[in-house]
């Protein structure tokens, strides 16, 4: 399956010049990370978005992918949205997140996941971080909601859930 042949259904929209604004607004925040669905099934979107934020910023930029960096660079043959998109990443971390394989390591959801740094730019982060054998999740609060953010390993996930039973 290609991005063009994904279902093009979701959310609420939000203008992408709107999201930029709010993105460029927001204090203390070096970068992004964007995750799935599937961020290349908006490729054109995504580009647009990054290079607009770029315009005002260096942001760095991680993005979370089912497609494997081969079949990533493959479509980009066929599709150039997805070859502009692969130009402005600096870290990937590739194929699909599956469960049963999420042993809780740092900087993937499971175990089959692939981490390519595509520039320079989070090097230190690779090496500070990755493989190691716990990965963080962040608890936000905001006046009405509770979140948490992350990747959280089978344990901590059964943990938060107990917790609202």
């Amino acid at each position: 399956m290609t991005p063009a042949a994904l279902p093009d259904s979701g959310g609420e929209l939000m203008a992408i010049s709107k999201l930029v604004e709010r993105i460029l607004n927001t204090p203390d925040i070096e970068g992004l990370t964007i995750t799935g669905g599937e961020p290349f099934a908006q490729a054109v979107a995504l580009v647009k978005l990054i290079e607009q934020i770029r315009q005002t910023k260096d942001f760095g930029v991680i993005v979370y992918s089912g497609y494997t960096l081969k079949n990533l660079q493959h479509i980009a043959t066929l599709q150039p949205e997805v070859a502009a998109l692969l130009q402005l990443i600096d870290l990937l971390i590739d194929s699909p997140y599956i469960a049963a394989l999420n042993d809780g390591g740092s900087l993937r959801g499971s175990s089959n996941q692939q981490i390519h740094l595509l520039t320079k730019r989070y090097a230190t982060v690779i090496n500070d971080y990755y493989g190691q054998p716990k990965r963080p999740v962040e608890i936000h609060l905001t006046k009405d909601d509770i979140m948490l953010v992350g990747v959280p390993g089978e344990e901590t996930l059964k943990k938060w859930q107990n917790q609202f039973r």
